[in-house]
């Protein structure tokens, strides 16, 4: 494997931010002596073409974007070809970079990419494998990094998509509240590590890799990137009313005690849905019609560069 860097850069990210970015980007790595590429996505899942094609030719393998992103990357990587993955958080909400101690300043993320200033930690990452319908096969596999949903935080996932006026927080909280306006309950089971079983009408399942969610809410405030578990906020039937009343709870990480709310650490788990159920991982609704779920950790861990 060279040893040189490919920057995926997703132009849509962030609302254009992406595309914005460009003409400062190539002006800073002119002035950097190492080997570098860049490669612009085209359309959803790009990202994870381009890295099956360039990943044995790269040490490193950068992706300027969102979670949504970083995730297509994961997706290009098989595990065994050793790669590194930087971040150059461009997105809405930037979740992961900020587990990972890198802010928006363009010139710094590169610093820390290029120049020093960085450290490489192996961490953990999740699978989610799905079936839309009960003959179906293979089992439709995803990766993720940060965080995976099912039900309501996966129609918050696809309403963000179409909004234009928020970033950050206050984009998952306008998309918080149209959504409870649209959505019904999930009549689910649910068995975690094979002998914990829960039952019953479910407005979400949040699962967390990393420390926060949505851009900064704390739904797992336990998460560890690198525990070798993940970990499960499940929210029970609620009025409009106490969703309101108790959001303030989510993005501080109090939320642990209120009633009707259940948080589960585990290595593996099964979902079994009476009704089809959006589904997301890092924030990308993966399907709108998913009957049985399965979430796990990848056995084999994938290296980052955090800053120091």
């Amino acid at each position: 494997m060279k040893e040189k860097t490919l920057f995926i850069i997703n132009p849509e990210a962030g609302k254009g931010r992406g595309r914005k970015i460009l003409p400062q980007m190539f002006r800073i790595l002119s002035g950097y002596p190492l080997r570098t590429e860049i490669i612009l996505t085209e359309r959803p899942n790009h990202a994870t073409e381009i890295v099956r094609q360039h990943r044995n030719d790269f040490k490193t393998i950068c992706a300027a974007g969102g979670d949504g992103t970083l995730n297509e990357v994961l997706n290009g990587l098989d595990g065994t070809s050793g790669n590194t993955i930087g971040i150059i958080p461009v997105g809405s909400g930037n979740d992961f970079a900020r587990t990972a101690g890198i802010g928006k300043n363009l010139s710094e993320a590169l610093k820390v990419i290029l120049g020093g200033g960085a450290k490489v930690r192996e961490i953990d990452t999740g699978f989610l494998k799905y079936k839309e319908n009960k003959t179906e096969s293979p089992v439709i596999c995803r990766q993720f990094i940060n965080s995976a949903g099912i039900g309501f935080d996966a129609i918050v996932s696809d309403l963000i998509k179409n909004n234009s006026f928020f970033k950050g927080l206050p984009l998952y909280i306008s998309a918080v509240i149209q959504a409870l306006f649209m959505y019904r309950l999930m009549d689910v089971s649910c068995s975690f590590d094979g002998n914990f079983i829960i039952k019953g009408k479910k407005l979400l399942i949040a699962i967390s890799n990393g420390k926060t969610y949505g851009g900064g809410l704390r739904v797992n405030p336990e998460a560890e990137i690198d525990d070798g578990f993940l970990d499960a906020c499940l929210v029970a039937d609620m009025s409009i009313g106490k969703i309101i009343r108790e959001f303030h709870k989510f993005i501080r990480g109090t939320h642990a005690n209120v009633e009707g709310i259940d948080i589960r650490r585990f290595k593996s788990a099964s979902v079994g849905t009476f009704n089809p159920v959006y589904i997301h991982t890092d924030g990308e609704v993966i399907s709108k019609s998913a009957i049985e779920v399965e979430i796990g950790i990848n056995p084999i861990r994938q290296k980052f560069i955090f800053a120091e």
